[in-house]
């Protein structure tokens, strides 16, 4: 008889084998279909033997992953009512970035916040008002967001008076989600419709992320939410906002209770215009094996932090 977790695994694209091999103990991941010709998909599955509980606790206060990761240079939770981003540092390449910032892909920034930047060269460039504007753009996109959910993200504008709205992602895969629709519809609500859907038992948290991709900072703005749906625990990772070298990700995942212990299914996406146009199936291999690794390695991590706790 087919288990519900099993039938779980089987509709997220894993196969007979790859459930077989998540039971015996095995990180399973595979390159998730692309949706549009910006996104990078990755989906894992993986038993870790501990309660579900455990698998809660440590993804809303223990955050291991981001903890794991070894480009992460800096984090800090985000005060919903007096955000402050004063920890943020930009090196001195991004200091100089932002001094000559124009549209195009870049930078993430919106018609305004060019201008912004653009005045703050005409006073001089200092380093030290760069970043003071950078912050000011961090406390107004993450209010936006905070206020109004998905229809609070600001555009990031491109070359040819072009705009990208993220958002516009996030709300695609939240209406692809076909497991969530079917079995987790209040959560799949809360996903496109927070902040108006926010159920009672809904556990949530902001915080601010610098990475060190390609060598540079790069600061994302992350919101996490989780709940319990039964026995299930269910939870998303939002990036609603990114400095720099890709537009958004959202990545959903599951902890489902077994025998000996709990299951977990992740799925995230990533849209970044790196992987667009000429020759888009070449980097979208590339970047989405690349990707792969770097989360599988950070799960593992993860999966080794939450079976010792």
């Amino acid at each position: 008889m087919v288990s519900v977790v099993d039938s779980i695994l089987s509709a997220a694209g894993f196969t007979p084998d790859q459930i077989q091999q998540v039971y015996e103990g095995a990180l399973v991941k595979e390159v998730a279909a692309a949706r549009h010709d910006r996104e990078l998909g990755v989906k894992l599955s993986c038993l870790v033997k501990r309660p579900v509980e455990t698998m809660k606790h440590n993804f809303m206060t223990g955050n291991p992953l981001k903890k794991a990761d070894p480009a992460v240079v800096g984090m800090g939770v985000i005060d919903e009512e007096n955000p402050d981003f004063s920890m943020v540092k930009l090196d001195d390449a991004m200091i100089e970035a932002y001094l000559n910032a124009a549209p195009g892909t870049l930078l993430n920034l919106s018609k305004a916040e060019i201008e912004a930047f653009q005045a703050v060269k005409e006073q001089g460039g200092s380093g030290e008002l760069v970043e003071e504007v950078f912050r000011r753009i961090l406390v107004d996109r993450y209010r936006s967001y905070h206020e109004k959910g998905l229809a609070g993200i600001q555009p990031y504008t491109r070359a040819r008076g072009k705009e990208h709205f993220p958002g516009d992602d996030i709300i695609q895969s939240n209406e692809l989600n076909t497991i969530l629709k079917k079995e987790y519809p209040l959560f799949q609500g809360v996903l496109k419709d927070y902040p108006q859907s926010r159920p009672e038992n809904l556990e949530e948290a902001y915080f601010w992320l610098s990475n060190l991709i390609e060598g540079k900072t790069t600061v994302s703005l992350v919101h996490q939410l989780g709940m319990m749906d039964g026995k299930d625990y269910l939870f998303a990772e939002r990036h609603f906002y990114v400095s720099r070298s890709y537009n958004s990700v959202q990545g959903i995942g599951g902890a489902f209770p077994v025998e000996n212990g709990t299951v977990v299914i992740y799925s995230t996406r990533t849209s970044t215009d790196q992987v667009a146009g000429f020759g888009g199936s070449v980097k979208k291999a590339i970047g989405a094996k690349i990707l792969g690794s770097k989360v599988a390695e950070n799960f593992e991590r993860a999966r080794q932090n939450a079976s010792s706790s």
